[in-house]
């Protein structure tokens, strides 16, 4: 058992011989993957990598640039100019010409917009590029729908963090809440169950878990023992 807080013996064991690690992190929306991933980033001292603000950050540029979301070679193109210096690997923020616009990416006209934008096989290429150029350099827990399976297959953990769609609306809910943004909890639950069907049904990069992947469901777990159970995984494999 880790003992909340101490975390010396992993850090020990994720560092040894000095080589690069990865650890993937996969799952459906508002299922928790984020928040637990960026916990665990630092309680072990790893860089942190939520890859689904890189789609965002390119459906939020076609917005403020009037871009239309169905031309793909357009958003292409604004795939494109993405900087990787925008995204802070410590503390998960992204930022855009000196300004911090990470709570810009979680508007209500973002979610509308971004899954069409990654059903687009060549803003994926591009984007997964930058995102195995980061891994390769990065002691990284990266976060996304797609990690175990498709961009860092190699990965040395892989998990799979789930929850049911009723647990995840209210999640998302109180978070748009938070933004003070106006919707139904019953909209939200529709609108999660419509991006689950897109991205499992998408034909490049489904959202499946890795054949290899620890699942977790989150519908019954608090957050603590759902970061301990992805602790003593990692710690009880080395032993």
């Amino acid at each position: 058992m880790i003992i909340i807080g101490t975390t010396n013996l992993l850090k020990d064991i994720l560092s040894k011989e000095n080589i690069i690690k990865n650890i993937s992190i996969d799952g459906p929306a508002a299922s928790g993957k984020t928040s637990l991933g960026q916990e665990l980033s630092k309680r072990i001292n790893y860089k942190f990598l939520d890859t689904g603000l890189m789609y965002r950050f390119v459906a939020y540029q076609s917005i403020i640039m009037n871009v239309d979301s169905s031309n793909e070679e357009s958003i292409v193109n604004v795939s494109k100019k993405l900087e990787i210096s925008s995204f802070d690997l410590l503390d998960g923020e992204v930022h855009l010409n000196s300004k911090n616009v990470t709570s810009k990416l979680k508007e209500r006209r973002v979610d509308r917009r971004v899954s069409q934008i990654a059903k687009y096989s060549n803003v994926r290429k591009i984007l997964v590029d930058h995102q195995r150029d980061i891994a390769l350099r990065n002691n990284l827990v990266m976060v996304g729908r797609d990690i175990g399976t498709v961009v860092l297959p190699n990965a040395d953990y892989k998990f799979y963090i789930t929850a049911n769609p009723e647990i995840r609306a209210k999640r998302r809910y109180k978070d748009l809440a938070e933004l003070k943004t106006q919707i139904s909890f019953e909209d939200i639950l529709q609108e999660i169950k419509e991006r689950d069907n897109t991205d499992s049904m998408r034909d490049d990069s489904p959202l499946i878990p890795a054949i290899d992947a620890i699942i977790i469901d989150t519908s019954r777990i608090d957050f603590e023992n759902s970061i301990l159970k992805i602790m003593e995984f990692i710690e009880g494999e080395q032993i």
